[in-house]
């Protein structure tokens, strides 16, 4: 049979989102959304960066890097040997840098770094020991700049953060979560502060993606199986409900995830077949619908040939997608 010619897109989800219809020619590997700008990395380990006020263009002096955290005033950018960088505004809860002065600066940290995390007030970084770094707002409101190691945990291979909460998960595939709870967003059962990780009561967890306060994660292989908890103020758990659920419950009717995305009140999946499926808040149309009314049950959004990868921060979402050839997206 006759393979079907493909092209990729970039679409931003969201009234006010910035649209530029060139960004597929950019050959992007990974789309990261940001609240003032977007950010995304090519298949070359370089990274572009644009917004509604700037057109699409590379930051220079980054080569070689593998994520990017976006968040609202600045970015982390870590490299292939483990460096991780930081552009744009510092802040308080920022980890004191080497060239404090530049506008890019080098993050003195105490070992090399194989994943980074970063919330509205906070961030994370796992080392290639599987330790874990933590620095910016405590959970108790303290504004402390120094640099912790959280020492019970240890084999871990990535980290997330979320509004006011942490989650790391292991080599084995076990997920812990602490901090603030009060909307059951760590998984634990209860909605009290947890101030040392505990681990979640779900094994073999593949992906994950924590929203401002909620979280969803793909567990297992062949049938993969797709769970959320937390906040459910704009119907985001999918559970035709809005009340906020502290344990795990699985997304029914949604086959084969291969990504996930929590966002600001919002959740958004991806299938095999290219099928993007969306639900909860919706003042912005993130969910490309006919009105601004929010969804508590997942719906089709939109079909792809095949979703790459998929960012949401505040009320923007970006998708990367691959669509047949002769297809017009905007």
């Amino acid at each position: 049979p006759k393979l079907k010619q493909v092209k990729p897109v970039v679409l931003s989800l969201g009234d006010d989102s910035p649209h530029f219809p060139d960004l597929a020619t950019l050959n992007l590997e990974k789309v990261y959304a940001g609240n003032l700008d977007f950010m995304a990395i090519t298949v070359d380990k370089t990274v572009q960066c644009w917004s509604s006020e700037r057109d699409p263009f590379q930051i220079e002096g980054m080569s070689h890097i593998v994520q990017v955290t976006n968040s609202d005033r600045h970015a982390l950018l870590l490299n292939s040997s483990g460096e991780v960088y930081l552009w744009g505004e510092p802040q308080d809860y920022d980890c004191p840098s080497k060239s404090p002065e530049e506008v890019i600066s080098q993050l003195d940290l105490p070992l090399n770094i194989r994943s980074i995390a970063s919330g509205p007030e906070h961030s994370l970084a796992a080392g290639v020991d599987g330790s874990v770094w933590y620095w910016g707002k405590r959970y108790n409101g303290d504004q402390d700049q120094s640099l912790i190691n959280i020492p019970q945990l240890e084999n871990i291979k990535q980290v997330f953060a979320g509004g006011q909460f942490s989650l790391a998960l292991s080599e084995s595939g076990e997920l812990y979560s602490w901090g603030k709870n009060s909307c059951g967003q760590l998984g634990l059962g209860h909605f009290q502060l947890v101030t040392a990780p505990t681990k979640i009561n779900l094994k073999e967890v593949r992906q994950v993606s924590a929203g401002f306060s909620h979280v969803m994660v793909i567990q297992g292989t062949e049938p993969e199986r797709m769970w959320i908890w937390g906040g459910n103020k704009h119907g985001q758990l999918g559970n035709k409900a809005i009340t906020p659920k502290a344990t795990p419950i699985q997304v029914e009717g949604i086959n084969h995830p291969t990504l996930i995305c929590a966002a600001s009140g919002v959740s958004y999946a991806a299938t095999k077949d290219g099928t993007l499926w969306g639900w909860g808040r919706n003042d912005n149309n993130q969910l490309m619908s006919d009105n601004l009314k929010s969804r508590n049950c997942p719906e089709v959004i939109a079909q792809f040939h095949r979703v790459v990868d998929l960012s949401s921060r505040g009320r923007d979402t970006l998708i990367l997608a691959e669509v047949e050839a002769d297809e017009e997206y905007s």
